[in-house]
């Protein structure tokens, strides 16, 4: 019986560039930095060499990420079930941007949003930017 050679290609050297949007990298950067500034202050939390001064504000800045990651994620979330495209949520402390791909934005829609907005993080609509990409 023979067994005939089935030739094979090898894709192990092949690289496969895809071209991602200034929001999805956005988005990569801010994970990236996030999980650096999270690892960070961890690290200063667990370190016997850390001052208890030091670790106390260590301690708040990391609830402070924790919080303002979780309001942006809420707020993307509800803006995209409410059929806004990939919006893209930054909070502070006394600020929110907003990011989002419209054509046209109608007074309406930016009313939806702060609503949205205010209601989810509690900072003032004066201190709310909606920020429209084309």
């Amino acid at each position: 019986m023979q067994v005939m050679a089935t030739p094979m290609l090898d894709l192990s050297n092949t690289i496969t560039v895809k071209k991602i949007s200034p929001i999805d990298a956005f988005q990569q950067e801010r994970k990236i930095l996030r999980q650096t500034q999270i690892t960070q202050l961890n690290e200063m939390l667990l370190s016997n060499a850390c001052e208890p001064t030091l670790k106390s504000l260590a301690q708040s800045r990391l609830l402070d990420i924790l919080e303002w990651s979780e309001q942006e994620l809420t707020v993307e979330g509800i803006l995209s079930m409410r059929g806004f495209e990939n919006p893209v949520v930054t909070v502070h402390d006394d600020a929110v941007n907003v990011l989002l791909h419209s054509e046209t934005l109608t007074s309406q829609h930016a009313a939806i949003i702060l609503d949205i907005v205010v209601t989810e993080t509690g900072i003032p609509k004066g201190n709310v930017k909606i920020i429209p990409l084309k």
